[in-house]
């Protein structure tokens, strides 16, 4: 009797090992399969979707910031941007800051020195602009090195002003150091 208790506890231990076994296998997929997603997609689109935010009813908030889009500023913002989708362009919004919300009555395009995919070169925004804005093609929010250089530049004559990228249609990421 003895030894057909040992015989089942045997037995329950190899179904409880084998569940063990099957739940660590399955982990452990999920694990490998993680491990080689992070390097077939490259780490710039998930900063870049983590970054970027979508404008509702022409209203973009981000932390304590709100952008409002005012007289059909965001219309034409969209517009320009369809038109110019292979490279990047320079935008100043302009309009009036109430706390923390920047309501956008207009926009005008600076001077433009060049252009590229990656890269835009333009004279900068003046004193009455309360976003400097550029686009980036390819769904890319994420502010570039040289972005956050030129923002800080911006910031020194005009320091309420943000920096923004548009990265489609709907998607912008701000800056406000």
């Amino acid at each position: 009797m003895e030894e057909q208790h040992d015989s089942e506890a045997v037995e329950e231990e190899s179904e409880l090992q084998k569940k063990i076994r099957k739940i660590a296998r399955f982990a452990m997929g999920l694990f490998l399969i993680l491990l080689m997603l992070s390097f077939l997609i490259p780490q710039d689109i998930v900063g870049s979707l983590v970054e970027g935010k979508e404008i509702q009813n022409h209203e973009l908030i981000v932390g304590n910031i709100t952008i409002v889009f005012e007289e059909n500023s965001y219309e034409k913002l969209k517009q320009v941007y369809f038109e110019n989708q292979l490279t990047e362009i320079k935008f100043c919004l302009t309009g009036t800051i109430s706390n923390n919300t920047y309501y956008i009555h207009s926009l005008y395009a600076p001077t433009t020195y060049f252009a590229t995919p990656i890269s835009v070169s333009s004279q900068g925004c003046n004193q009455e602009t309360i976003i400097s804005l550029h686009t980036h093609p390819l769904n890319n929010c994420l502010f570039s090195q040289q972005d956050i250089i030129s923002h800080n530049s911006q910031k020194r004559s005009n320091p309420r002003m943000l920096s923004a990228v548009m990265c489609a249609t709907n998607r912008f990421a701000i800056y406000s150091n």
